[in-house]
């Protein structure tokens, strides 16, 4: 957890394949957003690896967000000036509820439909049987 201001960037997240869809990456991101709620930082932001990356974390209540909307504390950072591609999904979770700012009023509203389990921070779904 990098922290840049009243904000943080969450970075370098990676669970063992051996250790994966057993809620241990949402172990590790519930820690991080713990102590980054005891260090009074307003919101965590992340640059997600790929896709399926960013679906998982949508799970634990992170929604995506244009990197033009990250504080600029944040872009001037290493991550956002050239080690992670523009392509990667970028993503944001509010820790603070009174944190109020005029992009959140023109995001996407994240899906609110159950979220299916994605076999990284979500238990794994029993495999059906097949024939």
């Amino acid at each position: 957890l990098e922290r840049a201001g009243k904000f943080g960037l969450l970075r370098s997240l990676a669970v063992a394949p051996t250790y994966r869809a057993h809620g241990v990456a949402r172990q590790l991101v519930e820690a991080a957003e713990r102590a980054g709620r005891s260090e009074g930082l307003r919101a965590l932001y992340l640059i997600a690896m790929d896709e399926r990356a960013a679906n998982c974390l949508t799970h634990l209540g992170y929604a995506p967000i244009g990197r033009n909307l990250v504080p600029l504390a944040l872009r001037s950072l290493a991550e956002f000036t050239g080690l992670c591609p523009d392509s990667n999904p970028c993503l944001r979770k509010i820790l603070d509820p009174s944190f109020v700012e005029t992009a959140i009023a023109t995001q996407k509203p994240a899906n609110t439909g159950a979220p299916s389990p994605c076999g990284c921070c979500c238990k794994a779904a029993p495999a059906a049987d097949q024939d």
